[in-house]
């Protein structure tokens, strides 16, 4: 399974899931780095999303000292 974002990323193979969504190994198409992606699926109904959310809250983290 590969799926790409832009020309930039591959999903290469799933790591697990959850209830909000689904987590790949990926693949920086460009450095070659591989980190995981959190991916989740957007429903027919604008619903605010849990991934803005949870990357919301790692951005108010970053530099706390926390994480």
């Amino acid at each position: 399974m590969s799926k790409f974002f832009g020309d930039k990323f591959e999903l290469e193979s799933s790591i697990g899931s959850g209830s909000f969504g689904q987590i790949y190994f990926t693949r920086n198409t460009k450095t070659g780095e591989v980190l995981a992606s959190k991916v989740e699926k957007v429903g027919k109904r604008r619903v605010k999303s849990q991934l803005r959310r949870e990357a919301k809250i790692y951005r108010m983290l970053t530099g706390s000292g926390i994480i």
